[in-house]
């Protein structure tokens, strides 16, 4: 097997105003110099999701206390004990309540606490060179249909798929842009011209709703509801799978 080398990565990290907070310095492993098959077979990148997030600031909103790093609990002295302890073994800073995390900003008010990526937005308009493009009030029109093998191709690839990987992420703040985002995803092998478009258009219409925010307010229970809608079979690319999923189900209600 090949040995590793290493190499430092420095950045530099901001507040939420932008502005410079502090410098970081990390030592990595140059894991790009293994073959897979070779020297690895299956990875694992333990990457905290969008739900996860919501569902413990949601908790955290109903019962408790908020630091940064971030911590959470039901009482305030444990995560004092907590944080002393952590300093005890590690150099670590106090930065007080959660404000600022993965590039989210987080306001604290008397219904909750408000989340907002408006800077993030600014970056990825910015990115695509969408910094001055007009103001839509929906990220899909109506009559939209995105299929495989819609021509023309898009030319620039790459740019359809860093923009709609930044959009992924953005759906923790602005989950109305979800079923959108995930249908453009569909396409980043091979985006069309048309797909390009409906991926400028939810860039449009988050130009429009930046300075909007995602409220987690206190719940009064903590009983878990879902909701899904359906558009009945009217995707070309998968609405076989739909039809023979949905007459299963009709047959085993019979039954």
């Amino acid at each position: 097997m090949n040995t590793l080398g290493c190499k430092w990565i420095f950045q530099i990290k901001r507040n939420s105003a932008g502005a410079i907070e502090r410098y970081k310095a990390r030592l990595v492993a140059k894991e790009f110099h293994q073959v897979e098959g070779q020297d690895y077979h299956e990875t694992f990148n333990p990457v905290i999701k969008p739900m996860t997030i919501q569902i413990i600031l949601s908790l955290a909103v109903t019962y408790v206390y908020v630091d940064d790093i971030v911590l959470t609990g039901n009482r305030s002295s444990f995560i004092d004990s907590f944080v002393q302890a952590l300093g005890r073994a590690f150099s670590i800073r106090d930065l007080g309540p959660l404000h600022y995390f993965l590039g989210i900003q987080v306001c604290h008010n008397s219904d909750g606490i408000c989340l907002s990526q408006s800077q993030y937005i600014q970056s990825i308009l910015t990115k695509a060179g969408m910094i001055h493009c007009k103001l839509l009030s929906s990220p899909m029109a109506t009559n939209a249909k995105l299929n495989k093998g819609d021509i023309p191709d898009f030319d620039d690839p790459s740019l359809y798929r860093q923009a709609v990987g930044a959009l992924q992420y953005l759906t923790l703040t602005s989950p109305d842009i979800s079923f959108m985002v995930n249908k453009v995803c569909q396409f980043m092998h091979n985006p069309s011209l048309n797909q390009w478009v409906a991926v400028k258009r939810i860039l449009k219409y988050l130009q429009h709703t930046k300075s909007m925010s995602f409220l987690i307010s206190k719940a009064f229970n903590l009983y878990l509801q879902a909701f899904t809608d359906s558009d009945w079979a009217n995707s070309i690319d998968d609405r076989s799978f739909a039809i023979l999923a949905a007459t299963k189900e009709l047959v085993n209600a019979g039954s």
